[in-house]
């Protein structure tokens, strides 16, 4: 049987990959005819054994600062039809559309192949571009790599085939230690490679996106503009359309963003750019005239936008032919950045009054993707608050039936169908924030059954903090109205009316300024409900013992608080401040109020006990009426010694502060 296929790997030192890379590729060896080359380039035995257990072809190769001379070395030893190339930092998601390719006899009609490469941006997984890499190639006697870094596969004429199937890659992460090694080592060779080629603009290119990343604006600069007077004439060129986009994006890294905008529509008028290349400069021109306050000319240079990606969505064919290096489709239409450009092109147009445009842009927000209009809210909420009501108007013109769309008219409206229908479609903590208070504001028109399903879909984490979130919205004159909703829930949903009362007695707390044994008379309130949320929650043996420390940190401040006001309570003002003391540190929300209540205590415990009893009383009730009798006849020196000698015995009676201040005032007259 003949092999269909020679997989080539360059194995360096990368264990990890190297294992996930080999496993990925077992589908293609077990089904189609092929052999696996292994060109190993370290020094680590360790890689070796990894690598032998799936083949026996495995070529030691002297790392020599060239990868073409690596990729050479598999190529040399491959015997079957076609050529695949892999990293050892790569690995398949899955090779069953590449199996058929082979197995169904397709690759017959076709000379090269490209298969797609997933450049992740972060460790998360979660951002990556898309990039159809030339990595398969049927194997002719002119088939080789070439150029030291960034090598290119030399391919016969001929058609290419286009897989969906791609490789996760790790590699562009952001490492910057990682990243400057590369440089200092790229771009010495390839300087060396334009020396000795002053004609192949590859070179040129490479060594201006290694200056790029390395933020060397002038050389890069420099050698993007030698790049494109070596390009003009080579008709179809790829580099021609990379360079026109990579030259305005490093001069918009320099001072004069005007020069980049200048020399960008230049591009555009005059060389007519392809396609790709025309919406990345298009886009480019929107940010720089956003940045330099030129509202109206971003506008326009959105709407060219816009149009240019309509036209190119009436040609399915056309992402696949053109591709400019590392820039793809993704660069253009993946929809995270599509909402970004729309977002500054909406800003431009609100700035420049431009309510047409506006409205027009609003609707190509993504507001069928939940999860990605989301992140908008804030935004859209930011223009509301600046523009007001013309901006409201707009968004609810818009002929969508979303959750967030629905809240703008439900509070316009007050209307509680539609607040209820909202609670129960909110998408995302800060929709749900919003939502659950105007149920507040609204709260006499609802009823307990109307929040009921929304509260039923939420854990008590994520309660929690869209509770908070809602009353740090709103007006303090409106916590009323929060406790009053805490009332009507408390009957099916007892945790999340502790929670919510527990806010509302924090606020309290904080801004009422409370003295004496209202403060007290709060805090105990506090304590209470803190105690009996988290009691509903853990069982009993975590309140005793080294178990509390285990506890939410607000609960073992209540509890400590607590015990410091039930001594206060028992008249040990002493102990009741050393405990007030110790809470202070375990939920430091709260450290100003115990700060205030420690100061009242001393202020009580350093104060003479009152004399009691109904004969004192009434003594007072005589000596007050006495001084102001005296403060009646001018007498203010002998009404000022009475004075003197009643404050000691009634410390909090305000009445004969005041008659003390008159008779001072009055004696000065």
């Amino acid at each position: 049987m003949d092999i269909q296929l020679s997989i080539s790997l360059l194995a360096s030192s990368r264990m990890g990959s190297l294992e996930r890379c080999l496993d990925s590729l077992r589908p293609l060896l077990s089904k189609v005819p092929s052999e696996l080359i292994v060109v190993f380039t370290g020094t680590d035995e360790r890689v070796r054994e990894i690598a032998a257990r799936y083949t026996d072809h495995i070529v030691p190769f002297s790392w020599r600062d060239d990868f073409s001379a690596a990729r050479n070395a598999g190529l040399k030893e491959a015997k079957g039809e076609w050529l695949l190339y892999i990293d050892d930092d790569e690995w398949f998601e899955d090779t069953e559309e590449i199996c058929t390719f082979f197995l169904s006899g397709e690759y017959r009609r076709y000379s090269s192949a490209c298969y797609v490469q997933r450049n992740y941006l972060s460790w998360s997984g979660t951002e990556y571009m898309d990039y159809h890499a030339l990595r398969m190639a049927r194997r002719t006697s002119g088939l080789q790599f070439r150029g030291p870094i960034h090598e290119e596969l030399t391919t016969a004429p001929g058609a290419a085939r286009y897989f969906e199937s791609y490789v996760h890659h790790y590699g562009y992460v952001k490492d910057l230690k990682a990243d400057t090694m590369k440089t200092s080592r790229n771009i010495p060779l390839l300087l060396g490679e334009i020396k000795a080629s002053p004609g192949e603009i590859k070179n040129y290119v490479q060594l201006t996106r290694e200056y790029y990343i390395e933020g060397s604006w002038d050389e890069a600069e420099r050698w993007c503009r030698e790049g494109r007077k070596i390009v003009k004439g080579m008709k179809g060129a790829q580099a021609e359309g990379w360079l026109q986009v990579y030259l305005p994006r490093i001069l918009s890294k320099k001072a004069d963003k005007m020069q980049a905008a200048r020399e960008a529509e230049a591009i555009l008028r005059d060389e007519r750019p392809c396609e790709l290349a025309g919406l990345l400069i298009h886009r480019l021109l929107i940010e720089l005239y956003a940045e330099t306050g030129k509202w109206e000319e971003a506008v326009r240079q959105g709407v060219k936008f816009e149009e240019g990606l309509r036209a190119v969505h009436k040609r399915p064919d056309w992402w696949a032919q053109q591709v400019l290096g590392e820039i793809s489709r993704d660069d253009v239409d993946a929809p995270e950045g599509l909402a970004a450009v729309w977002a500054n092109v909406i800003t431009c147009a609100l700035k420049a009054q431009d309510n047409g445009n506006v409205k027009y842009f609003l609707g190509l927000l993504p507001w069928g993707e939940k999860e990605l209009i989301q992140s908008y809210y804030t935004i859209l909420d930011e223009w509301k608050r600046k523009y007001g009501e013309g901006f409201t108007d707009l968004l609810l013109e818009l002929p969508y039936d979303t959750a967030y769309l629905l809240l703008q008219k439900a509070c316009i409206g007050k209307d509680r169908g539609l607040l209820k229908r909202c609670l129960e479609e909110a998408d995302g903590p800060y929709l749900q924030q919003q939502a659950f208070r105007e149920a507040i504001r609204f709260q006499e028109d609802m009823s307990a059954e109307d929040v009921s399903a929304f509260l039923s879909r939420m854990d008590l984490q994520g309660w929690e903090a869209c509770a908070e979130g809602a009353l740090d919205g709103l007006a303090y004159t409106e916590i009323g109205a929060a406790q009053a909703m805490a009332e009507k829930i408390r009957q099916g949903h007892p945790l999340h009316a502790l929670w919510l009362e527990r806010i509302v007695l924090e606020k309290a707390l904080l801004r009422e300024y409370l003295n004496g044994q209202a403060l007290l008379d709060a805090m105990k309130e506090y304590c209470r409900c803190v105690e009996e949320y988290y009691r509903a929650q853990y069982r009993e043996g975590m309140f005793e013992g080294e178990s509390l420390s285990l506890l939410p940190e607000d609960c073992r401040f209540a509890l400590a608080a607590a015990d410091a006001l039930k001594k206060i309570e028992e008249g040990a003002l002493s102990e009741g401040a050393r405990l007030f003391k110790e809470a202070v540190g375990l939920y430091p929300t709260l450290s100003g109020v115990i700060r205030e209540a420690l100061r009242q205590v001393a202020a009580g415990a350093d104060a003479p006990p009152a004399p009691a009893g109904e004969e004192f009383a009434q003594l007072a009730v005589q000596m007050k009426e006495a001084v102001r009798g005296m403060i009646g006849n001018r007498q203010y020196a002998e009404a000022l010694a009475v004075i003197q000698q009643l404050q000691p015995l009634l410390p909090d009676d305000l009445e004969i502060l005041k008659m003390r201040q008159k008779a001072l005032r009055e004696s000065k007259l």
